[in-house]
């Protein structure tokens, strides 16, 4: 999934140096199709529940605010340490740890460090 890569890529690190990332499970619902960056706050009709950027590929999602309550469920922050972050596209030497896990998660944890493994050092993912 490239959507964990794109997260990390995107996010800021904090005053001690980590970039946190939020994994959660998502109900879409019935999705409307708007363009990646759009400034749009609703949904153009009521017969939408959210939004994403392609119909057949969709890259960017979008769950309106009035929503998010009842269609997001965090599962995982991971935080890690990458200082040259928004440089490097898939090499490892960051260091990474997972916080607070929800039960229901279990079944989406492989692909998270399917993805991990490219921003950890083996050694730190085989703890893990």
């Amino acid at each position: 999934m490239k959507s964990f890569l794109c997260s990390a890529m995107l996010a800021n690190a904090d005053e001690n140096g980590e970039a946190h990332i939020m994994l959660c499970r998502v109900l879409l619902g019935r999705p409307e199709a708007i363009p990646a960056g759009s400034s749009k706050l609703h949904p153009s009709s009521d017969n939408y529940d959210s939004a994403i950027d392609n119909m057949q590929n969709p890259q960017w999602y979008v769950v309106w605010g009035k929503d998010m309550n009842m269609r997001i469920l965090p599962e995982y922050v991971v935080s890690f340490k990458c200082p040259n972050l928004h440089r490097m596209q898939g090499s490892s030497g960051a260091n990474s740890t997972l916080k607070k896990p929800s039960p229901v998660a279990h079944d989406m944890f492989p692909t998270l460090l399917a993805e991990i493994q490219w921003f950890m050092p083996s050694s730190k993912l085989q703890t893990l």
